[in-house]
């Protein structure tokens, strides 16, 4: 699993993975953050979204790429840019990767509500998510063997 998130004071690109030293919680937590850095020891960290929204590129080289995409795949930037969810999973197929895409389903949606980043819907969205990972489990089981 790799979060990306950015530096606030560098604006420097950052991907957090098992190797950071960073808990699970606060890589997350630094990927999401908008409004306010969330900080993680001296560094102050803003949403990783402002650099592409999935990230699905830094899959590159992998046999299998699983690209977990919570907008679906809209995006603020523009389509010349290439920077579209559907340019990066081209991009990963074109290199050889087998790539399977998870969006979130109507149930998920409704729990997110209109603003994603409302905290008190976690709860709600944590579940729905839960409920459509179990959905998506069995077809996911043979894409890893």
């Amino acid at each position: 699993m790799l979060l990306t998130a950015i530096n606030a004071d560098t604006g420097e690109s950052v991907v957090f993975d098992r190797h950071s030293g960073v808990e699970l919680a606060d890589a997350v937590a630094a990927s999401c953050s908008s409004g306010f850095a969330y900080r993680i020891g001296g560094h102050r960290y803003i949403d990783g979204d402002y650099r592409r929204n999935e990230n699905a590129d830094l899959a590159a080289g992998h046999a299998r790429a699983l690209v977990l995409s919570p907008f679906g795949g809209r995006s603020r930037h523009p389509q010349a840019w290439g920077m579209a969810l559907a340019t990066q999973l081209n991009e990963l197929r074109a290199g050889g990767s087998n790539v399977e895409t998870i969006i979130p389903d109507a149930n998920s949606l409704d729990a997110f509500g209109e603003n994603m980043m409302e905290l008190s819907r976690r709860p709600l969205a944590a579940e729905a998510g839960y409920h459509q990972g179990q959905g998506v489990a069995g077809r996911l089981a043979g894409f890893w063997h």
